[in-house]
């Protein structure tokens, strides 16, 4: 194929496009002419690199076609648009629960990109890595503190340049990919990894758009969150991926205000795991962090896309509903989880809750939380 022809299909494309011929360019349209200068340097160092099919610069996916001599560079058109929708809603609803982005995308993504594994790995103060949310193989793994070094995606925090590394495997079934997810200031948050795609699965080229879009999505919700004092996902619950006390007791104070300016009433519902000090006993703190792990993940399952569910502290977690006339059949739903968890633990699970409105509470936060708590002690008694 001639250099000629592939300028006359792309010289009036919207199209960015930049034709090389083994290390140097040769040719690029117009639209190519207004792109950024940095994006310009860094697509034609990728263009003459000739490593792997695609890229991501600046938040935009470019592909190579090669044709003998000839590489033919220009940005992917947009993604399937149903699916854009399908992880969009279904990443709002999350982030409206007070779920982190770095826990609930994980598995997001791996359901409806096709891909057996997906991690949400978040950077610490200290420079370890935290794998906040790490979905394989259908279920979630237990979090875990990495040093730097021994992540395969250690390059997307060396020098601040590289935001995408993709890793390409002949037969895919060790390809992988990674995207960095920065602030608003610029610095480096953490990243989330897709690796291992099933036959079938959403192309590299989209999948790579479709987590881009997720990223975008996410910090620009908790920008807005935060610049509107919203209530807004604080750094989550290592452990299970929850919103934290700090962040319900910023909830709370939303609530006392709807309480006061609008009647609006809450519903709070404590609950607590009964034995978790025996296995940590008998078991080893691993497998209570599990139990804790998996009874947070349950219990994710039965909230609403209007409830809000955090963990407490220690084995207490809490739901904060809108109270109606309509009560959520929280027993119902807490006896199944119990039965599942006895099923999966081999041994018997129970968990009590307690619960108060915030009307009983006179509209305090404060005292909402001791009422719940005083009930949820009288339900352990009777055990």
């Amino acid at each position: 194929m001639k250099d000629a022809l592939l300028t006359q299909l792309f010289a009036n494309s919207p199209v960015p496009a930049l034709v090389c011929k083994r290390d140097s360019a040769k040719w690029n349209n117009e639209a190519f002419d207004h792109l950024t200068k940095p994006e310009k340097r860094a697509l034609a160092h990728w263009a003459c690199s000739e490593q792997g099919r695609c890229t991501l610069i600046e938040g935009r996916v470019f592909t190579r076609v090669q044709v003998e001599a000839y590489s033919l560079i220009s940005a992917a058109p947009s993604t399937d648009l149903e699916l854009t929708r399908t992880l969009t809603e279904t990443l709002l609803e999350k982030l409206k629960q007070g779920s982190d982005p770095f826990y609930a995308l994980p598995e997001i993504l791996s359901r409806h990109l096709g891909w057996r594994e997906a991690k949400g790995v978040k950077l610490s103060t200290d420079n370890t890595l935290v794998r906040v949310g790490d979905y394989r193989e259908g279920e979630y793994q237990a979090p875990k503190t990495l040093s730097l070094d021994s992540d395969p995606a250690a390059r997307l925090y060396t020098g601040n340049i590289e935001t995408c590394l993709i890793h390409e495997d002949e037969t895919d079934q060790d390809s992988w990919f990674a995207l960095r997810v920065d602030s608003s200031a610029g610095n480096p948050l953490g990243h989330f990894w897709l690796g291992k795609p099933n036959e079938g699965s959403s192309p590299l080229v989209n999948s790579l758009q479709l987590v881009q879009h997720c990223i975008q999505l996410s910090t620009a919700w908790l920008s807005h969150a935060e610049t509107a004092e919203q209530p807004r996902t604080l750094p989550g619950d290592t452990l299970t991926g929850l919103a934290t006390r700090e962040a319900l007791d910023r909830l709370l104070q939303q609530c006392e205000h709807q309480y006061r300016e609008h009647n609006q009433d809450f519903l709070l519902a404590m609950i607590d795991i009964d034995g978790l000090s025996a296995v940590n006993q008998s078991k080893g703190q691993r497998a209570g962090d599990d139990v804790l792990h998996q009874f947070a993940d349950h219990l994710r399952h039965i909230c609403r896309a209007s409830d809000r569910l955090f963990r407490f502290g220690g084995d207490e977690f809490v739901i904060l509903f809108h109270h109606d006339d309509l009560s959520p059949p929280l027993h119902e739903r807490l006896e199944r989880i119990n039965a599942r968890m006895s099923k999966t633990l081999g041994q018997p699970f129970h968990s009590s809750y307690g619960t108060a409105a915030l009307s009983q509470a006179r509209g305090s936060g404060d005292e909402l939380l001791l009422l719940a708590d005083s009930q949820l002690r009288k339900a352990k008694s009777s055990n």
